[in-house]
């Protein structure tokens, strides 16, 4: 690959200002459902290449990526940022977003005001439905919910999950996995969805667009899973060995036919595709490892206990890359994080390839563009370039 000097740089990002179609790969890179092509993928390589010392490249790169994101939110970003003299502002969530200042997490307001002055957090989530989880390290065994009139929620020795719909899934040792719902009184168990218990992977239980998976608390009756809605209704009468919730208008299902796990494809109208790629090169994956409407992963494990992973094309009969490295995926949508064989970390793209060319100690997925990761004795911040950005305390 060329490399090119600070003015060559400068003038292919002119042309790709210029390059609708490429600024439409740019906001996939940034997560939105569509795949970057070649030529963008090694226009990324090349800016980091020279980014350091191409500071009029970095600010037009800076400038183009705003063009397509979210324009007013990456103006404010950076004018607050500039304002406040802090290492990061988050993105905005119903109006709130989160601000590391060197030690700790505060929210802030879109006039750069503290929404919760004097209140200050080792660990911070994003506002959903009203609600961000909060964490201090002090009290290990704790998690909370803060809510945006600044009253906390603490579920001591309980794990909490995030707030969708109004709704929370909250591990306790006196209800178990549970679904929470937020009213008027605070936090209660929910008596419309009691008779359900959350899968123990509850981003599959969490309700997106007020769906999620759930199974019967009488699991010897009905042992299998299936889709609900927030007043506690199958939306689908038919129930599944395991299921992941909805991304757009599909989820993934599978079932046993015939003593083999067989996966499909289904609508919100129980329309099924089955997924038959396997079926034709023999191979029993056994179970999905990731699902989303722009990922499909499956894992195999032969007679050895050694696993295979499977990447899969959006139309679901396509093998596009297989690993054989991988231990462990993590994913929160088109965000994947995997866990190595030889015990590291790597951030991979949709198709099973590296984003960076560099592995981890330590690493956890990304939020908001920042992920952290540790390595050589260190923790610290990194965008989605793999470029360090800041360090935590």
């Amino acid at each position: 690959m060329q490399k090119l000097t600070c003015q060559q740089l400068a003038a292919q990002i002119q042309q790709l200002q210029q390059d609708k179609l490429s600024l439409e790969l740019i906001w996939a890179n940034y997560q939105i459902p569509h795949q970057p092509n070649e030529k963008f993928l090694e226009m990324v390589q090349q800016y980091q290449q020279v980014s350091d010392k191409c500071k009029k490249a970095e600010t037009d790169w800076k400038i183009l990526i705003a063009e397509v994101t979210d324009p007013y939110h990456y103006v404010l970003r950076e004018k607050l940022a500039k304002k406040l003299k802090m290492p990061y502002i988050g993105d905005f969530h119903e109006g709130i977003a989160k601000v590391f200042n060197g030690e700790k997490w505060f929210y802030i307001d879109e006039e750069g005001n503290n929404m919760f002055p004097e209140k200050y957090w080792d660990r911070a989530g994003n506002f959903s439905c009203g609600y961000a989880k909060i964490n201090q390290r002090e009290i290990r065994q704790s998690e909370s919910y803060l809510n945006t009139e600044g009253n906390i929620f603490t579920i001591e020795n309980n794990k909490v999950g995030d707030v969708c719909n109004n709704i929370s899934i909250i591990v306790t040792k006196t209800h178990g996995s549970t679904f929470f719902y937020f009213d008027e009184n605070g936090l209660s168990v929910s008596d419309k969805l009691k008779t359900y218990q959350p899968l123990s992977s509850t981003q599959e239980s969490n309700f997106k667009d007020g769906v999620a998976v759930a199974k019967s608390r009488h699991q010897r009756l009905e042992p299998k899973v299936f889709f609900i809605n927030t007043e506690g209704e199958k939306i689908i009468n038919e129930a599944f060995n395991h299921a992941w919730n909805f991304d757009g208008e599909k989820a993934l299902v599978n079932n046993v036919v015939g003593g083999k796990i067989t996966h499909y494809f289904i609508d919100r109208q129980g329309r099924k595709t089955e997924i038959t790629i396997f079926k034709r090169q023999n191979i029993d994956p056994g179970s999905a490892s990731h699902y989303s409407k722009n990922t499909t992963i499956f894992c195999e494990t032969d007679l050895q206990f050694n696993k295979i992973h499977y990447f899969l094309k959006n139309d679901s009969q396509t093998i596009i890359n297989q690993r054989t490295d991988i231990r462990n995926i993590s994913a929160n949508g088109d965000n994947i994080l995997v866990e190595k064989k030889n015990g590291k970390y790597e951030f991979i793209d949709t198709e099973g390839n590296p984003r960076f060319n560099e592995e981890f100690n330590r690493a956890s997925n990304f939020e908001d563009g920042v992920a952290e990761v540790h390595k050589n004795g260190r923790s610290y911040y990194i965008n989605r370039f793999g470029q360090e950005i800041f360090k935590p305390t």
